[in-house]
Protein backbone atom coordinates (compact mmCIF):
# COMPACT_ATOMS: atom_id res chain seq x y z
CA UNK A 1 0.00 0.00 0.00
CA UNK A 2 1.04 3.57 -0.67
CA UNK A 3 2.63 5.41 2.23
CA UNK A 4 1.43 3.22 5.09
CA UNK A 5 2.86 5.68 7.62
CA UNK A 6 0.77 8.48 6.13
CA UNK A 7 -2.37 6.40 6.47
CA UNK A 8 -1.56 5.52 10.08
CA UNK A 9 -1.04 9.22 10.85
CA UNK A 10 -4.32 10.03 9.11
CA UNK A 11 -6.26 7.56 11.27
CA UNK A 12 -4.53 8.78 14.42
CA UNK A 13 -5.18 12.47 13.80
CA UNK A 14 -8.81 11.89 12.79
CA UNK A 15 -9.67 10.00 15.98
CA UNK A 16 -7.69 12.45 18.13
CA UNK A 17 -9.79 15.29 16.72
CA UNK A 18 -12.95 13.66 18.07
CA UNK A 19 -11.47 12.85 21.47
CA UNK A 20 -9.91 16.29 22.01
CA UNK A 21 -13.13 18.01 20.94
CA UNK A 22 -15.03 15.92 23.49
CA UNK A 23 -12.55 16.80 26.26
CA UNK A 24 -12.75 20.54 25.48
CA UNK A 25 -16.55 20.48 25.50
CA UNK A 26 -16.57 18.67 28.85
CA UNK A 27 -14.37 21.45 30.23
CA UNK A 28 -16.84 24.11 29.10
CA UNK A 29 -14.99 25.26 25.99
CA UNK A 30 -16.86 26.45 22.92
CA UNK A 31 -14.10 27.00 20.33
CA UNK A 32 -14.03 23.55 18.75
CA UNK A 33 -14.26 21.81 15.39
CA UNK A 34 -18.00 22.37 14.68
CA UNK A 35 -18.35 19.18 12.61
CA UNK A 36 -16.85 17.05 15.38
CA UNK A 37 -19.05 18.79 17.95
CA UNK A 38 -22.22 18.01 16.02
CA UNK A 39 -21.26 14.35 15.58
CA UNK A 40 -20.50 14.03 19.30
CA UNK A 41 -23.82 15.68 20.22
CA UNK A 42 -25.84 13.35 18.02
CA UNK A 43 -24.00 10.04 18.53
CA UNK A 44 -21.96 10.37 21.72
CA UNK A 45 -18.21 9.80 22.00
CA UNK A 46 -18.10 6.07 21.01
CA UNK A 47 -20.39 6.63 18.04
CA UNK A 48 -18.43 9.69 16.94
CA UNK A 49 -15.11 7.80 17.06
CA UNK A 50 -16.62 4.92 15.08
CA UNK A 51 -18.02 7.34 12.51
CA UNK A 52 -14.70 9.17 12.12
CA UNK A 53 -12.80 5.89 11.86
CA UNK A 54 -15.16 4.61 9.15
CA UNK A 55 -14.89 7.89 7.25
CA UNK A 56 -11.10 7.72 7.48
CA UNK A 57 -11.03 4.18 6.10
CA UNK A 58 -13.20 5.30 3.20
CA UNK A 59 -10.74 8.10 2.35
CA UNK A 60 -7.81 5.67 2.59
CA UNK A 61 -9.49 3.25 0.20
CA UNK A 62 -10.27 6.12 -2.16
CA UNK A 63 -6.65 7.31 -2.09
CA UNK A 64 -5.43 3.76 -2.72
CA UNK A 65 -7.75 3.30 -5.69
CA UNK A 66 -6.69 6.63 -7.19
CA UNK A 67 -3.02 5.81 -6.62
CA UNK A 68 -3.39 2.66 -8.71
CA UNK A 69 -4.62 4.78 -11.60
CA UNK A 70 -2.66 7.98 -10.99
CA UNK A 71 0.18 7.37 -8.51
CA UNK A 72 1.18 11.00 -8.17
CA UNK A 73 -2.40 12.15 -7.53
CA UNK A 74 -2.89 9.40 -4.98
CA UNK A 75 0.30 10.35 -3.18
CA UNK A 76 -0.79 13.99 -3.09
CA UNK A 77 -4.20 13.10 -1.70
CA UNK A 78 -2.65 10.93 1.01
CA UNK A 79 -0.35 13.72 2.17
CA UNK A 80 -3.17 16.29 1.99
CA UNK A 81 -5.39 14.04 4.10
CA UNK A 82 -2.76 13.88 6.81
CA UNK A 83 -2.33 17.67 6.83
CA UNK A 84 -6.08 18.31 6.86
CA UNK A 85 -6.66 15.88 9.75
CA UNK A 86 -3.67 17.22 11.71
CA UNK A 87 -4.67 20.89 11.65
CA UNK A 88 -7.76 20.65 13.90
CA UNK A 89 -5.85 18.38 16.29
CA UNK A 90 -3.09 21.00 16.66
CA UNK A 91 -5.69 23.71 17.22
CA UNK A 92 -7.57 21.54 19.73
CA UNK A 93 -4.31 20.97 21.58
CA UNK A 94 -3.81 24.72 21.87
CA UNK A 95 -7.36 25.15 23.17
CA UNK A 96 -6.97 22.27 25.60
CA UNK A 97 -3.88 23.92 27.03
CA UNK A 98 -6.02 26.96 27.82
CA UNK A 99 -8.28 24.77 29.92
CA UNK A 100 -5.46 23.01 31.74
CA UNK A 101 -6.15 22.77 35.43
CA UNK A 102 -9.86 23.54 35.11
CA UNK A 103 -12.47 21.03 36.40
CA UNK A 104 -13.90 18.63 33.81
CA UNK A 105 -17.42 19.84 34.51
CA UNK A 106 -18.64 23.21 35.77
CA UNK A 107 -19.43 23.02 39.46
CA UNK A 108 -22.86 24.09 40.56
CA UNK A 109 -21.41 27.34 41.93
CA UNK A 110 -19.76 28.23 38.62
CA UNK A 111 -21.62 30.10 35.93
CA UNK A 112 -20.69 29.78 32.25
CA UNK A 113 -21.68 33.08 30.68
CA UNK A 114 -22.34 33.89 27.05
CA UNK A 115 -20.58 36.78 25.44
CA UNK A 116 -22.77 39.85 25.84
CA UNK A 117 -22.50 43.46 24.83
CA UNK A 118 -24.30 44.45 28.04
CA UNK A 119 -22.57 43.89 31.35
CA UNK A 120 -24.96 42.13 33.72
CA UNK A 121 -25.31 43.75 37.17
CA UNK A 122 -24.43 41.84 40.30
CA UNK A 123 -28.07 41.86 41.34
CA UNK A 124 -30.44 41.43 38.41
CA UNK A 125 -34.11 42.25 38.51
CA UNK A 126 -36.28 39.12 38.64
CA UNK A 127 -39.77 38.60 37.20
CA UNK A 128 -41.56 35.29 37.76
CA UNK A 129 -44.77 34.90 35.74
CA UNK A 130 -46.91 32.06 37.08
CA UNK A 131 -49.90 30.99 34.99
CA UNK A 132 -52.83 29.22 36.63
CA UNK A 133 -53.76 25.74 35.31
CA UNK A 134 -51.89 26.26 32.02
CA UNK A 135 -50.98 22.85 30.61
CA UNK A 136 -47.73 21.80 28.94
CA UNK A 137 -49.36 21.82 25.51
CA UNK A 138 -51.16 25.16 25.78
CA UNK A 139 -48.48 27.31 24.15
CA UNK A 140 -48.01 27.52 20.41
CA UNK A 141 -44.24 27.07 20.91
CA UNK A 142 -45.11 23.69 22.46
CA UNK A 143 -47.53 22.50 19.82
CA UNK A 144 -50.86 24.21 20.55
CA UNK A 145 -52.82 24.72 17.30
CA UNK A 146 -56.16 26.14 18.50
CA UNK A 147 -54.67 29.54 19.29
CA UNK A 148 -51.30 31.33 19.26
CA UNK A 149 -49.20 32.75 22.09
CA UNK A 150 -46.72 35.04 20.28
CA UNK A 151 -45.46 36.97 23.32
CA UNK A 152 -44.63 33.85 25.32
CA UNK A 153 -43.16 32.25 22.19
CA UNK A 154 -40.94 35.33 21.77
CA UNK A 155 -39.77 34.96 25.37
CA UNK A 156 -38.82 31.35 24.63
CA UNK A 157 -37.00 32.47 21.47
CA UNK A 158 -34.80 34.71 23.62
CA UNK A 159 -34.13 32.15 26.32
CA UNK A 160 -34.30 28.49 27.31
CA UNK A 161 -37.42 26.35 27.00
CA UNK A 162 -37.19 23.56 29.55
CA UNK A 163 -39.13 20.76 27.87
CA UNK A 164 -39.26 18.63 31.02
CA UNK A 165 -40.40 21.34 33.41
CA UNK A 166 -42.42 20.27 36.45
CA UNK A 167 -44.61 22.20 38.87
CA UNK A 168 -44.20 21.89 42.61
CA UNK A 169 -47.60 20.25 42.97
CA UNK A 170 -50.70 19.37 41.00
CA UNK A 171 -52.90 22.10 42.53
CA UNK A 172 -52.55 25.81 43.23
CA UNK A 173 -51.56 26.60 46.83
CA UNK A 174 -48.91 23.89 47.40
CA UNK A 175 -47.32 24.65 44.05
CA UNK A 176 -46.93 28.30 45.08
CA UNK A 177 -45.46 27.20 48.39
CA UNK A 178 -42.89 25.01 46.62
CA UNK A 179 -41.91 27.82 44.27
CA UNK A 180 -41.49 30.39 47.03
CA UNK A 181 -39.70 28.17 49.58
CA UNK A 182 -37.68 25.80 47.38
CA UNK A 183 -39.16 22.77 49.16
CA UNK A 184 -40.89 19.81 47.51
CA UNK A 185 -44.12 18.22 48.74
CA UNK A 186 -42.37 15.95 51.20
CA UNK A 187 -41.09 18.95 53.15
CA UNK A 188 -43.26 21.94 52.22
CA UNK A 189 -45.54 23.43 54.86
CA UNK A 190 -48.51 23.67 52.44
CA UNK A 191 -49.30 20.44 50.56
CA UNK A 192 -52.95 20.83 49.54
CA UNK A 193 -55.70 23.41 49.06
CA UNK A 194 -57.01 23.31 52.64
CA UNK A 195 -59.97 25.68 52.73
CA UNK A 196 -60.81 28.01 55.59
CA UNK A 197 -64.44 29.17 56.15
CA UNK A 198 -65.50 32.67 55.20
CA UNK A 199 -65.71 34.91 58.30
CA UNK A 200 -68.59 36.89 56.77
CA UNK A 201 -70.73 37.16 53.66
CA UNK A 202 -68.45 39.75 52.06
CA UNK A 203 -65.11 38.35 53.20
CA UNK A 204 -63.19 35.29 52.02
CA UNK A 205 -61.51 32.98 54.52
CA UNK A 206 -58.66 31.84 52.31
CA UNK A 207 -56.67 28.64 52.59
CA UNK A 208 -54.40 27.12 55.22
CA UNK A 209 -51.64 29.70 55.70
CA UNK A 210 -47.99 29.32 55.00
CA UNK A 211 -46.47 29.45 58.51
CA UNK A 212 -44.33 32.30 59.77
CA UNK A 213 -41.41 29.86 60.02
CA UNK A 214 -41.32 29.44 56.23
CA UNK A 215 -38.56 31.44 54.55
CA UNK A 216 -39.67 32.62 51.12
CA UNK A 217 -37.83 33.83 48.07
CA UNK A 218 -39.26 37.27 48.83
CA UNK A 219 -37.79 37.31 52.33
CA UNK A 220 -34.38 36.21 51.14
CA UNK A 221 -34.23 38.90 48.46
CA UNK A 222 -35.67 41.58 50.75
CA UNK A 223 -32.69 41.04 53.05
CA UNK A 224 -30.42 41.60 50.05
CA UNK A 225 -31.97 44.98 49.29
CA UNK A 226 -34.61 43.97 46.74
CA UNK A 227 -37.98 45.67 46.45
CA UNK A 228 -40.56 42.91 46.21
CA UNK A 229 -44.10 42.63 44.91
CA UNK A 230 -46.60 39.79 44.58
CA UNK A 231 -49.42 40.54 42.15
CA UNK A 232 -52.14 38.02 41.34
CA UNK A 233 -53.50 34.97 43.15
CA UNK A 234 -51.87 34.17 46.50
CA UNK A 235 -53.77 31.30 48.20
CA UNK A 236 -51.35 30.99 51.14
CA UNK A 237 -53.12 32.97 53.87
CA UNK A 238 -55.11 36.15 54.48
CA UNK A 239 -54.62 39.68 55.76
CA UNK A 240 -53.22 39.92 59.27
CA UNK A 241 -52.42 36.23 59.60
CA UNK A 242 -49.09 34.47 59.43
CA UNK A 243 -49.66 33.75 55.74
CA UNK A 244 -50.20 37.40 54.81
CA UNK A 245 -47.94 38.15 51.81
CA UNK A 246 -46.87 41.41 53.48
CA UNK A 247 -45.29 39.35 56.28
CA UNK A 248 -43.98 36.66 53.92
CA UNK A 249 -41.39 38.75 52.10
CA UNK A 250 -43.39 41.08 49.87
CA UNK A 251 -43.50 44.87 50.14
CA UNK A 252 -46.57 45.09 47.93
CA UNK A 253 -49.56 42.93 47.17
CA UNK A 254 -52.43 43.36 44.73
CA UNK A 255 -54.90 40.68 43.73
CA UNK A 256 -56.75 37.75 45.30
CA UNK A 257 -55.68 36.42 48.70
CA UNK A 258 -58.26 33.61 48.65
CA UNK A 259 -58.43 31.17 45.78
CA UNK A 260 -62.23 30.99 45.98
CA UNK A 261 -62.31 34.75 45.44
CA UNK A 262 -60.33 34.16 42.21
CA UNK A 263 -63.05 31.90 40.80
CA UNK A 264 -64.76 35.08 39.55
CA UNK A 265 -62.65 37.18 37.18
CA UNK A 266 -65.09 40.10 37.46
CA UNK A 267 -65.09 40.42 41.27
CA UNK A 268 -66.56 43.21 43.33
CA UNK A 269 -63.14 44.00 44.82
CA UNK A 270 -59.47 43.06 44.93
CA UNK A 271 -57.04 43.27 47.85
CA UNK A 272 -54.35 45.92 47.86
CA UNK A 273 -51.76 45.70 50.64
CA UNK A 274 -54.32 44.34 53.10
CA UNK A 275 -57.18 46.68 52.20
CA UNK A 276 -60.12 46.32 49.83
CA UNK A 277 -60.12 48.02 46.46
CA UNK A 278 -63.69 48.18 45.19
CA UNK A 279 -64.35 47.52 41.49
CA UNK A 280 -67.39 49.56 40.53
CA UNK A 281 -69.44 48.07 37.73
CA UNK A 282 -68.91 44.42 38.66
CA UNK A 283 -71.91 42.61 40.15
CA UNK A 284 -71.88 38.79 40.21
CA UNK A 285 -75.58 38.69 41.11
CA UNK A 286 -76.59 40.33 37.81
CA UNK A 287 -73.53 39.22 35.79
CA UNK A 288 -72.56 42.87 35.34
CA UNK A 289 -68.98 42.56 34.11
CA UNK A 290 -67.16 45.82 33.64
CA UNK A 291 -63.64 45.54 35.05
CA UNK A 292 -61.64 42.38 34.25
CA UNK A 293 -59.44 41.57 37.23
CA UNK A 294 -56.62 39.89 35.22
CA UNK A 295 -56.25 43.09 33.17
CA UNK A 296 -56.07 45.21 36.31
CA UNK A 297 -53.38 42.98 37.83
CA UNK A 298 -51.38 42.93 34.60
CA UNK A 299 -51.52 46.74 34.48
CA UNK A 300 -50.30 46.84 38.07
CA UNK A 301 -47.42 44.51 37.24
CA UNK A 302 -46.40 46.51 34.15
CA UNK A 303 -46.47 49.74 36.16
CA UNK A 304 -44.33 48.21 38.91
CA UNK A 305 -41.53 47.13 36.54
CA UNK A 306 -41.79 50.05 34.12
CA UNK A 307 -41.56 53.02 36.46
CA UNK A 308 -38.19 52.43 38.05
CA UNK A 309 -35.81 55.29 38.78
CA UNK A 310 -32.22 54.78 37.51
CA UNK A 311 -30.94 54.48 41.09
CA UNK A 312 -33.80 52.28 42.32
CA UNK A 313 -32.91 49.01 44.04
CA UNK A 314 -33.30 45.72 42.14
CA UNK A 315 -36.76 44.20 42.25
CA UNK A 316 -38.53 40.88 42.46
CA UNK A 317 -41.98 40.62 40.90
CA UNK A 318 -44.07 37.48 41.17
CA UNK A 319 -46.99 37.89 38.78
CA UNK A 320 -49.33 34.99 39.57
CA UNK A 321 -52.05 35.52 36.99
CA UNK A 322 -55.38 33.79 37.63
CA UNK A 323 -55.52 32.89 33.92
CA UNK A 324 -56.61 30.52 32.48
CA UNK A 325 -58.17 29.03 35.63
CA UNK A 326 -61.94 28.56 35.43
CA UNK A 327 -64.57 30.04 35.50
CA UNK A 328 -64.75 30.70 31.76
CA UNK A 329 -64.69 34.51 31.60
CA UNK A 330 -62.93 36.83 29.19
CA UNK A 331 -63.52 40.28 27.67
CA UNK A 332 -65.93 40.10 24.69
CA UNK A 333 -63.39 41.57 22.26
CA UNK A 334 -60.92 38.79 23.08
CA UNK A 335 -63.59 36.10 22.78
CA UNK A 336 -64.67 37.48 19.39
CA UNK A 337 -61.17 36.84 18.01
CA UNK A 338 -61.67 33.12 18.60
CA UNK A 339 -65.29 32.73 17.52
CA UNK A 340 -66.10 29.27 16.18
CA UNK A 341 -69.01 27.81 14.26
CA UNK A 342 -68.68 24.65 16.34
CA UNK A 343 -68.77 25.81 19.97
CA UNK A 344 -71.59 24.15 21.98
CA UNK A 345 -72.63 26.30 24.95
CA UNK A 346 -71.87 25.26 28.52
CA UNK A 347 -74.93 25.35 30.76
CA UNK A 348 -73.04 25.76 34.03
CA UNK A 349 -73.23 23.66 37.17
CA UNK A 350 -71.15 22.46 40.14
CA UNK A 351 -70.47 26.07 41.06
CA UNK A 352 -69.27 27.12 37.60
CA UNK A 353 -70.81 29.93 35.57
CA UNK A 354 -72.52 29.15 32.26
CA UNK A 355 -70.74 30.18 29.07
CA UNK A 356 -72.23 30.61 25.59
CA UNK A 357 -68.88 30.11 23.79
CA UNK A 358 -66.71 27.89 26.02
CA UNK A 359 -64.03 26.99 23.47
CA UNK A 360 -63.62 30.55 22.25
CA UNK A 361 -63.63 31.85 25.81
CA UNK A 362 -60.92 29.48 27.04
CA UNK A 363 -58.75 30.34 24.03
CA UNK A 364 -59.36 34.02 24.81
CA UNK A 365 -58.21 33.55 28.40
CA UNK A 366 -54.88 32.08 27.29
CA UNK A 367 -54.30 34.70 24.61
CA UNK A 368 -55.21 37.43 27.11
CA UNK A 369 -52.52 36.01 29.39
CA UNK A 370 -50.14 36.15 26.44
CA UNK A 371 -50.98 39.83 25.94
CA UNK A 372 -50.23 40.44 29.61
CA UNK A 373 -46.81 38.84 29.22
CA UNK A 374 -46.20 41.09 26.22
CA UNK A 375 -47.23 44.16 28.25
CA UNK A 376 -44.83 43.31 31.09
CA UNK A 377 -41.99 42.70 28.63
CA UNK A 378 -42.84 45.98 26.89
CA UNK A 379 -42.75 47.84 30.21
CA UNK A 380 -39.34 46.34 31.03
CA UNK A 381 -38.00 47.47 27.66
CA UNK A 382 -39.46 50.97 27.74
CA UNK A 383 -38.21 51.44 31.30
CA UNK A 384 -34.66 50.38 30.38
CA UNK A 385 -34.78 47.26 32.56
CA UNK A 386 -34.99 44.50 29.94
CA UNK A 387 -31.29 43.69 29.71
CA UNK A 388 -30.88 43.49 33.46
CA UNK A 389 -33.95 41.37 34.20
CA UNK A 390 -34.34 37.60 34.50
CA UNK A 391 -37.82 36.51 33.34
CA UNK A 392 -39.27 33.11 34.22
CA UNK A 393 -42.56 31.85 32.81
CA UNK A 394 -44.19 28.71 34.16
CA UNK A 395 -47.49 27.32 35.50
CA UNK A 396 -48.66 26.11 38.89
CA UNK A 397 -49.89 22.73 37.56
CA UNK A 398 -51.08 20.95 34.44
CA UNK A 399 -54.26 21.76 32.55
CA UNK A 400 -57.67 21.11 34.03
CA UNK A 401 -60.08 18.32 33.15
CA UNK A 402 -63.61 18.15 31.69
CA UNK A 403 -65.24 20.49 34.15
CA UNK A 404 -66.59 24.04 34.06
CA UNK A 405 -66.89 24.01 30.27
CA UNK A 406 -63.27 23.20 29.47
CA UNK A 407 -62.87 20.76 26.55
CA UNK A 408 -59.68 18.69 27.08
CA UNK A 409 -60.08 16.76 23.83
CA UNK A 410 -60.42 19.93 21.76
CA UNK A 411 -57.42 21.73 23.28
CA UNK A 412 -55.21 18.76 24.22
CA UNK A 413 -53.77 20.91 26.98
CA UNK A 414 -51.43 18.21 28.27
CA UNK A 415 -49.80 17.69 24.87
CA UNK A 416 -50.76 14.01 24.86
CA UNK A 417 -49.56 13.29 28.39
CA UNK A 418 -51.67 11.19 30.74
CA UNK A 419 -53.57 12.86 33.55
CA UNK A 420 -54.49 16.42 34.43
CA UNK A 421 -54.63 18.84 37.32
CA UNK A 422 -55.31 17.07 40.66
CA UNK A 423 -53.29 13.94 39.85
CA UNK A 424 -49.59 13.17 39.68
CA UNK A 425 -49.38 11.67 36.21
CA UNK A 426 -47.30 13.76 33.80
CA UNK A 427 -50.31 15.73 32.57
CA UNK A 428 -50.93 17.01 36.09
CA UNK A 429 -47.41 18.23 36.89
CA UNK A 430 -45.57 18.74 33.56
CA UNK A 431 -45.83 22.45 32.73
CA UNK A 432 -44.34 25.16 30.50
CA UNK A 433 -41.03 26.35 31.94
CA UNK A 434 -39.16 29.18 30.18
CA UNK A 435 -36.16 31.15 31.46
CA UNK A 436 -34.79 34.26 29.75
CA UNK A 437 -31.59 35.43 31.47
CA UNK A 438 -29.48 38.10 29.73
CA UNK A 439 -25.88 37.02 29.26
CA UNK A 440 -26.58 33.49 30.49
CA UNK A 441 -29.29 31.61 28.60
CA UNK A 442 -28.57 30.93 24.91
CA UNK A 443 -31.42 32.34 22.80
CA UNK A 444 -33.83 29.84 21.29
CA UNK A 445 -32.36 26.87 23.14
CA UNK A 446 -34.00 23.92 24.89
CA UNK A 447 -33.05 21.98 28.01
CA UNK A 448 -34.18 18.37 28.31
CA UNK A 449 -33.04 17.82 31.90
CA UNK A 450 -35.99 17.61 34.34
CA UNK A 451 -36.36 20.85 36.31
CA UNK A 452 -38.93 21.76 38.95
CA UNK A 453 -40.78 24.60 40.61
CA UNK A 454 -38.73 24.12 43.77
CA UNK A 455 -35.52 24.72 41.77
CA UNK A 456 -36.45 28.37 41.17
CA UNK A 457 -35.78 29.69 44.69
CA UNK A 458 -32.16 28.44 44.90
CA UNK A 459 -31.50 29.42 41.28
CA UNK A 460 -32.80 32.96 41.63
CA UNK A 461 -31.15 33.44 45.02
CA UNK A 462 -27.83 32.44 43.48
CA UNK A 463 -28.43 34.87 40.63
CA UNK A 464 -28.93 37.65 43.17
CA UNK A 465 -25.82 36.68 45.13
CA UNK A 466 -27.92 35.50 48.08
CA UNK A 467 -26.79 32.41 49.97
CA UNK A 468 -29.46 29.73 50.30
CA UNK A 469 -28.09 26.89 52.44
CA UNK A 470 -28.39 23.45 50.89
CA UNK A 471 -30.14 22.21 54.02
CA UNK A 472 -32.94 24.74 53.47
CA UNK A 473 -33.96 23.65 49.99
CA UNK A 474 -34.77 20.54 47.99
CA UNK A 475 -33.97 22.46 44.82
CA UNK A 476 -30.96 22.87 42.61
CA UNK A 477 -29.17 25.96 41.32
CA UNK A 478 -29.90 25.50 37.61
CA UNK A 479 -27.44 28.12 36.30
CA UNK A 480 -24.80 25.77 34.84
CA UNK A 481 -27.39 23.75 32.93
CA UNK A 482 -29.35 26.79 31.74
CA UNK A 483 -26.13 28.40 30.50
CA UNK A 484 -25.14 25.26 28.58
CA UNK A 485 -28.62 24.61 27.12
CA UNK A 486 -28.39 23.59 23.48
CA UNK A 487 -24.63 22.98 23.63
CA UNK A 488 -23.30 19.68 22.17
CA UNK A 489 -21.87 18.75 25.56
CA UNK A 490 -22.90 20.28 28.86
CA UNK A 491 -22.67 19.56 32.57
CA UNK A 492 -23.86 16.07 33.47
CA UNK A 493 -27.46 16.14 34.75
CA UNK A 494 -27.60 15.51 38.50
CA UNK A 495 -28.47 12.10 39.86
CA UNK A 496 -31.40 13.16 41.99
CA UNK A 497 -34.92 12.08 42.84
CA UNK A 498 -37.95 14.32 42.33
CA UNK A 499 -40.78 13.77 44.78
CA UNK A 500 -44.46 14.75 44.93
CA UNK A 501 -47.37 13.83 47.16
CA UNK A 502 -50.97 15.00 47.13
CA UNK A 503 -53.67 14.14 49.63
CA UNK A 504 -56.51 14.64 47.12
CA UNK A 505 -57.81 12.02 44.72
CA UNK A 506 -57.58 9.30 47.34
CA UNK A 507 -53.98 10.17 48.23
CA UNK A 508 -51.14 9.98 45.71
CA UNK A 509 -47.36 9.85 45.67
CA UNK A 510 -44.92 10.06 42.77
CA UNK A 511 -41.18 9.99 42.30
CA UNK A 512 -38.95 10.43 39.28
CA UNK A 513 -35.42 9.00 39.16
CA UNK A 514 -33.76 9.44 35.79
CA UNK A 515 -36.30 8.22 33.25
CA UNK A 516 -38.15 6.08 35.81
CA UNK A 517 -41.42 7.35 37.27
CA UNK A 518 -43.02 5.66 40.28
CA UNK A 519 -46.72 6.27 41.01
CA UNK A 520 -48.70 5.23 44.06
CA UNK A 521 -52.47 5.80 44.28
CA UNK A 522 -55.17 5.13 46.88
CA UNK A 523 -52.80 5.97 49.70
CA UNK A 524 -55.58 7.25 51.96
CA UNK A 525 -57.15 3.79 52.02
CA UNK A 526 -53.89 1.83 51.95
CA UNK A 527 -50.66 3.69 52.91
CA UNK A 528 -48.67 0.80 51.41
CA UNK A 529 -50.65 0.57 48.17
CA UNK A 530 -48.87 -1.01 45.17
CA UNK A 531 -46.47 1.17 43.24
CA UNK A 532 -46.72 1.47 39.47
CA UNK A 533 -43.57 2.05 37.42
CA UNK A 534 -43.23 3.80 34.06
CA UNK A 535 -40.25 4.24 31.75
CA UNK A 536 -40.72 7.82 30.56
CA UNK A 537 -38.00 7.50 27.94
CA UNK A 538 -39.98 4.82 26.11
CA UNK A 539 -43.45 5.62 27.42
CA UNK A 540 -43.87 9.37 28.11
CA UNK A 541 -47.66 8.99 28.20
CA UNK A 542 -47.43 6.43 31.04
CA UNK A 543 -49.50 3.79 29.28
CA UNK A 544 -47.70 0.66 30.54
CA UNK A 545 -46.90 -0.29 34.13
CA UNK A 546 -43.60 -2.22 34.10
CA UNK A 547 -43.27 -2.68 37.87
CA UNK A 548 -43.54 -6.48 37.62
CA UNK A 549 -40.36 -6.61 35.56
CA UNK A 550 -38.37 -4.35 37.92
CA UNK A 551 -39.17 -5.48 41.44
CA UNK A 552 -35.84 -4.42 42.96
CA UNK A 553 -36.12 -0.93 41.47
CA UNK A 554 -39.68 -0.57 42.79
CA UNK A 555 -38.49 -1.54 46.26
CA UNK A 556 -35.64 0.96 46.05
CA UNK A 557 -37.96 3.75 44.91
CA UNK A 558 -40.35 2.96 47.73
CA UNK A 559 -37.58 3.37 50.29
CA UNK A 560 -36.49 6.61 48.61
CA UNK A 561 -40.04 7.92 48.76
CA UNK A 562 -40.24 7.14 52.48
CA UNK A 563 -36.97 9.00 53.05
CA UNK A 564 -38.14 12.07 51.11
CA UNK A 565 -40.97 13.12 53.40
CA UNK A 566 -41.69 14.40 56.88
CA UNK A 567 -45.03 14.79 58.64
CA UNK A 568 -47.20 17.57 57.23
CA UNK A 569 -48.25 20.49 59.43
CA UNK A 570 -51.89 20.08 58.38
CA UNK A 571 -53.29 16.64 59.32
CA UNK A 572 -55.72 16.86 56.38
CA UNK A 573 -52.82 16.92 53.91
CA UNK A 574 -50.57 14.36 55.62
CA UNK A 575 -49.93 11.01 53.91
CA UNK A 576 -48.04 8.79 56.38
CA UNK A 577 -46.64 5.44 55.31
CA UNK A 578 -47.57 2.15 56.90
CA UNK A 579 -44.78 -0.27 57.73
CA UNK A 580 -41.48 1.31 56.54
CA UNK A 581 -39.86 -2.10 56.16
CA UNK A 582 -42.64 -3.57 54.04
CA UNK A 583 -41.79 -4.56 50.49
CA UNK A 584 -44.25 -3.61 47.75
CA UNK A 585 -46.88 -6.39 48.04
CA UNK A 586 -47.19 -7.42 44.40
Amino acid sequence: MLHENAYIAFVFFSCCDIVLTWVILRKGGTEVNPVAAVVIRDWGLPGAVAFKFSLTLFVIVLCEVISRIRPRTGRTLAIASVLVSASPVIWSGVLLARHAGEPSEPAVTQLPVRASTTAAPLQPNIVVILADDLGWGELSCQGQRRFATPSIDALAAEGVRCVQGYSGSTVCAPSRCALLTGLHMGHAAVRDNIERPNPSKDEFGGQAPMPASAITLGERLQRAGYETAFIGKWGLGTTGGEGDPLTQGFDRFYGYLCQRHAHNLYPTHLIRDGGRGELAGNDPATRAESRYAPDLMADEAAAFVGSRAPDAPPFLLVFASPLPHLALQAPPDEVARHALADDPPYEGGKGYLPCTQPRATYAAMVTRLDRHVGAIVGALKSGGQWERTIVVFTSDNGSTFAIGGYDPTWFDGTGGLRGHKTNLHEGGIRVPYIVRWPGVTPPGSTLSMPVTGWDLAPTLCAAAGVAMPVAETDGLDLRPWLAAAGAPIGPTPPDRTLYWEFAGGGGQRAMRLGDWKAMQKGVRKDPDAPIELFDLAKDPAETTDVSAAHRELVSELRQRMIAQRMQADEPASDLPWGDPARIDPR
